[in-house]
C-alpha cells in the first residue's frame, strides 16, 4: 500500500501546530511532525484507569510495525488526510478487493472524539465487529462511544455506521477501561480523513484487509 499524507494540527489553545512537535509523556520524550507521529501497539498502557484496547489483552497483540498515527500534544486537535491510496500486487498492477481498515487505536475519553471520511463520493465505512481473544463477550465496539459490552452500539454517540462519514464522540459518563474499539472497513477508498480530538492524546490505525 502506498499513500500520502497531510495533517493540519492546532493546540489546546488553538495555536496552529507546524514542523516537529515534542511532548514528554510519563517522563520520555515523545517527537512527530504537526502533531504527529507513527507508534506500534498498543499505543497507551494504564490499568485500571485507561489503556488503549486495539494491543491489550489479547486483542491484535503483536501486529508489526507502527500501524498508528498519535497526536504528541494533549488536548489537540489534528486532521490527518491519507490520499492517493493504492494497493499494488508483486508487478505493480493496481489490486482488487481490498479493504481498508482504520479505527480507534487508544482510548476516546470525556471531552474527545474521532471523525473518520472517505469523502463525498467515497465508499462507505462498515463497522467491524470486535472478537476478542481474551475471553470477554464479541460485542460490535465494548463500551466505547458510550456503548455496553454486547452486539450493539449506542447511535447517539458512534454514528454514521454504512455512510462515508463515521464519528465516535465520548459521553461524559465513558469508562475510562475500555472493553472494546471502534473498526471500520471502506472498500478501496482513494482517501481517508481522521479528525482526532483530545482531551488527552489521541491515535487511530491503519492496515489492509485483503479477501
Amino acid at each position: 500500500m502506498s499513500f500520502c499524507m497531510s495533517v493540519v494540527s492546532q493546540s489546546s489553545d488553538g495555536a496552529p501546530l507546524v514542523g516537529t512537535t515534542t511532548a514528554v509523556d510519563g517522563g520520555i520524550a515523545v517527537s512527530g511532525f504537526d502533531d504527529i507521529t507513527a507508534v506500534p501497539l498498543p499505543t497507551y498502557y494504564d490499568p485500571p484507569v485507561s489503556e488503549a484496547f486495539l494491543g491489550n489483552g489479547g486483542f491484535y497483540t503483536g501486529v508489526p510495525g507502527n500501524p498508528a498515527l498519535y497526536t504528541v500534544d494533549e488536548g489537540s486537535i489534528a486532521t490527518v488526510t491519507i490520499s492517493n491510496i493504492q494497493v499494488l500486487d508483486a508487478q505493480g498492477n493496481p489490486a482488487t478487493d481490498w479493504q481498508l481498515v482504520t479505527g480507534d487505536a487508544e482510548s476516546t475519553d470525556p471531552g474527545e472524539s474521532l471523525t473518520w471520511s472517505t469523502g463525498a463520493t467515497g465508499p462507505v465505512l462498515n463497522l467491524i465487529p470486535n472478537v476478542p481473544a481474551s475471553g470477554l463477550q464479541p460485542s460490535d465496539v465494548g463500551n466505547a462511544c458510550g456503548s455496553t459490552l454486547g452486539p450493539s452500539y449506542n447511535t447517539k454517540y458512534l454514528t454514521g455506521i454504512g455512510t462515508t462519514t463515521v464519528a465516535c464522540v465520548a459521553p461524559s459518563n465513558q469508562q475510562g477501561e475500555k472493553s472494546g474499539t471502534v473498526m471500520l472497513e471502506a472498500l478501496s477508498p482513494s482517501s481517508l480523513t481522521v479528525t482526532l480530538v483530545g482531551s488527552g492524546r489521541q491515535a487511530m490505525f491503519l492496515g489492509l484487509l485483503l479477501s
